[in-house]
């Protein structure tokens, strides 16, 4: 895992990235972290629909807080946001709230509603904390059971599944999805999976090697999107992370130091 690194400048994170101040602002979370909160308490029949915002808002907090420097918020609000996603997958409501003015039907929430992001994101936030036993816990829920290119992109959510598989013990090269992203035209995915491989295969060469031409890659087409979510590498984290995981030495060029995060 990451240590975190001394600021050699006095400029936030957000600043040092281009994000506008008015964009890394805390308090355009803050209230609808509240009322949120409330919505859920107050609103029974809609409690999944409220977890799921909370998981959402917590997310963006988490990452607010990060841009800011502010370590510790940034670490406990993306523990809430893991907290969330598993309630969302697995918490009893799904035997109990009625779906679409029918009974409960658990297999149907599975079947319909999404869960990519919601996934990803947690995903991303466990990594940074080093909870390996909650990123066990959340890859149960996504399988072939689950919508595909209904919410998100089908490549990305075929990634998701395909991540999901691995961590649970399936084989990658037995994965029909690993032939999907494979064949895929998408440059981005084809590189987490050539350091996916590595990572499995324990090599420590080709896996900093996949993972510099991922962030050369990231450079030109994704850290210079104007969303604010896209000024770091959840991705290129997550992988980062799970490599350390599995005990193999990751390299990656300074230029890209502000790209990866680090909670502790």
């Amino acid at each position: 895992m990451g240590t975190l690194m001394k600021n050699p400048s006095n400029k936030k994170l957000y600043e040092r990235l281009g994000i506008p101040t008015k964009q890394a602002s805390l308090d355009i979370y803050a209230d609808v972290f509240e009322r949120k909160i409330n919505w859920m308490r107050s609103s029974e029949d809609q409690y999944d629909e409220a977890v799921f915002d909370l998981g959402s808002v917590c997310e963006s907090l988490a990452l607010n807080y990060y841009y800011n420097d502010k370590y510790e918020e940034a670490a406990k609000h993306a523990r809430m946001c893991i907290d969330y996603t598993i309630e969302y997958f697995f918490g009893k409501w799904r035997d109990e709230l009625p779906i679409d003015g029918k009974p409960p039907d658990a297999a149907k929430r599975k079947e319909f509603e999404p869960w990519e992001n919601m996934y990803r994101e947690s995903m991303f936030w466990a990594s940074c904390l080093g909870d390996w036993e909650s990123i066990k816990k959340l890859s149960e829920y996504p399988t072939a059971e689950c919508p595909v290119g209904r919410y998100e992109p089908r490549l990305f959510c075929i990634w998701w599944l395909l991540v999901a598989a691995v961590i649970r013990g399936e084989k990658l090269e037995g994965l029909s999805y690993t032939k999907a992203v494979e064949k895929s035209r998408r440059k981005y995915f084809r590189l987490l999976l050539s350091m996916l491989r590595a990572i499995l295969q324990k090599d420590s060469d080709s896996l900093n090697s996949s993972l510099k031409d991922y962030l050369d890659y990231c450079k030109k087409n994704t850290f210079n999107r104007p969303e604010i979510d896209e000024k770091i590498s959840r991705d290129g984290t997550f992988m980062i992370n799970w490599a350390r995981h599995k005990g193999l030495e990751v390299t990656y060029p300074a230029e890209y130091e502000d790209r990866i995060v680090k909670l502790h």
